[in-house]
């Protein structure tokens, strides 16, 4: 992306169900950081859409794109149960572009998503499992006060087989 480029940080929309699914394919299936749900990737825009409705009105769950020439090149996912045991809990999802990172994206997303825990979701614990190795993502989150809670050893497999440790993470609000 070219510095000149204004990005736009929103919440998703029904209608951003075929470009999600798109980034989803270029970005977040080959990267080796995140976990994928084989399950969103048989999805199709029309399935989609109804779920970007959802989570839209919902009080515990947010999906922000950011967006830069009405292509997505970022998203945060902060992903709550209905069970009121646990709706109070968040896990966060973050995942930038390869093209657009160390550009202050994640930190943008991080910041527009935290404030809306904080002043209009019910959320009171937001968690996040970090790969050992993503030492930019731990220090992005160190950055929003996120603390280690555990270590997780062999908890992901990379591509190439091997097994990693992650590690919890979370904040409280």
């Amino acid at each position: 992306m070219s510095e000149d480029v204004a990005v736009t940080i929103r919440s998703a929309e029904a209608s951003d169900a075929a470009a999600l699914l798109a980034f989803w394919q270029t970005e977040v299936v080959p990267c080796d950081f995140v976990e994928t749900d084989a399950a969103l990737t048989d999805l199709t825009a029309a399935q989609l859409a109804p779920q970007l409705t959802a989570i839209a009105a919902s009080p515990n769950n947010l999906l922000l794109l950011a967006v830069a020439d009405a292509e997505i090149i970022g998203y945060l996912r902060i992903a709550a149960s209905a069970n009121p045991a646990t709706a109070h809990v968040g896990e966060l999802g973050l995942l930038v572009a390869t093209a657009d990172r160390q550009i202050g994206l994640g930190s943008a997303l991080m910041d527009m998503a935290l404030t809306w825990v904080a002043e209009q979701s019910i959320l009171k614990r937001v968690q996040l499992f970090v790969q050992t190795r993503n030492l930019a993502a731990q220090k992005l989150y160190q950055k929003f006060d996120f603390t280690l809670e555990g270590r997780l050893p062999a908890s992901y497999r990379s591509l190439n087989g091997d097994l990693l440790e992650t590690l919890l993470m979370a904040r409280l609000f």
